[in-house]
């Protein structure tokens, strides 16, 4: 026995305002490491379907409080009627702390919640999309998801309507600028890489890194931007996941313009070298590989192997020593026994019950 076919607009709801129908979802890396800037290692998707207003947030985890926090982000001052969603033990718990109706899908019936994935399928694809344009690693797409999400939702139909004019009732007043292209920028006081000569020009080179959205997709008037030269030393290649706390942290700008030269994608030559030429992906194996140690006896015979490096569960090698990753992701030395790397007078494999 097979269920039943379902054909393409079979529905016949009558959607008439926005928030009538709002789908949510989560985007989890299985099968993938999706872990981003921050240490998000997930992503919520919610689109209104009456309005196709649609937004990524990325999240530490898929727990019920980053659900609530992400669908109340989402809707603002305004009010959800029905929230299509799986069923996920941690959208329920949300949706029913919340106060709104939820529809479930069926299990093992991914029609049931097609609308959701559909919405899910777009948000990737499109990131991905600009990540390669920009000349960015999948690292970054915390900062491009979002974007994308943004530029999408004020893209202006053959009819004059946009999502952004159906959910705030007026068009976006603010610049309409690719992620990862160079622009202009005042920096922002409090980083190292935003101070200025007294008499030098008050703009910088930055890389553009989104745009500041409130509650309710409301844009706030200010921009993310990198300076250009924080990524001085960055490693471009695709799968890097180590990224410097400056990256992590853009400035928050309220004046960005573009280049007299117009749009430029500053990092993508160097991204294409690294990721699609036989030499950069050389030399981002040589960057990874340790780095051997000076030896004193060069009469040792040249065949002799070096012994395995072993690499404890967790760890990973980078520029000749091991690492891990703590909750938020950052990176900390680790010993060969898996501890923490500290400066200590105690043999390696020390323990109390010696």
């Amino acid at each position: 026995m097979t269920d039943v076919r379902r054909f393409k607009g079979r529905s016949k709801r009558a959607i008439t305002e926005w928030g009538q129908i709002v789908t949510c979802d989560h985007v989890i890396g299985e099968t993938h490491d999706m872990t981003g800037m921050n240490g998000n290692k997930d992503a919520i998707i919610i689109h209104d379907l009456y309005s196709k207003l649609k937004s990524c947030y990325p999240v530490k985890n898929k727990s019920t409080h980053e659900s609530m926090i992400a669908i109340s982000f989402f809707r603002g001052d305004r009010d959800i009627k029905r929230i299509f969603c799986d069923n996920s033990g941690e959208l329920s718990e949300a949706i029913k702390a919340l106060g709104i109706p939820r529809h479930p899908s069926v299990p093992g019936i991914p029609s049931s919640n097609a609308r959701a994935e559909r919405c899910n399928r777009d948000v990737l694809d499109g990131t991905r999309s600009v990540l390669i344009s920009a000349g960015l690693p999948g690292c970054f797409w915390t900062f491009a998801a979002p974007t994308y999400c943004h530029l999408d939702n004020i893209r202006v139909n053959d009819e004059g309507e946009s999502p952004c004019i159906k959910t705030h009732g007026a068009d976006f007043t603010g610049a309409r600028i690719p992620f990862g292209c160079e622009v202009v920028y005042r920096p922002s006081q409090t980083k190292d890489s935003g101070r200025l000569s007294k008499w030098g020009p008050t703009g910088r080179a930055g890389i553009f890194a989104g745009y500041q959205l409130g509650p309710g997709n409301e844009w706030t008037g200010a921009y993310f931007v990198w300076d250009l030269t924080e990524f001085e030393g960055v490693p471009l290649h695709a799968e890097s996941r180590i990224m410097s706390v400056a990256l992590k942290h853009p400035h928050v700008t309220r004046r960005v313009k573009l280049p007299m030269s117009g749009i430029h994608f500053p990092l993508r030559e160097r991204y294409r070298s690294t990721n699609l030429t036989l030499r950069g992906l050389e030399e981002t194996r040589k960057r990874e590989e340790p780095i051997p140690a000076d030896s004193d006896d060069h009469d040792a015979p040249a065949d002799v192997i070096p012994p395995p490096i072993i690499i404890p569960d967790g760890a990973f090698l980078e520029q000749g020593r091991l690492w891990k990753h703590d909750r938020r992701g950052r990176k900390y030395p680790v010993r060969e026994d898996g501890t923490r790397d500290l400066p200590s007078t105690r043999p390696l494999g020390w323990s109390t019950d010696d």
